[in-house]
């Protein structure tokens, strides 16, 4: 069975205010899924963007 990773995806934005509450989001969603390995990442105007986080998931082993 393959290893199932989620990917929380957000717009990104140039607030440091608001990249922080989507962390935030993030990681609770992670908290809340401990059965999967989780990630986030953003498509533009912040770090880390999506490919790194899905590197990240790919590197601990999720493959869906």
């Amino acid at each position: 069975m393959e290893k199932i990773g989620v990917m929380v995806c957000g717009h990104g934005s140039r607030d440091p205010e608001a990249i922080g509450e989507f962390k935030a989001v993030a990681l609770g969603i992670a908290q809340r899924l401990p059965q999967y390995p989780a990630d986030y990442g953003f498509l533009e105007f912040a770090k880390p963007i999506i490919r790194e986080g899905l590197d990240r998931l790919r590197a601990g082993g999720a493959r869906r």
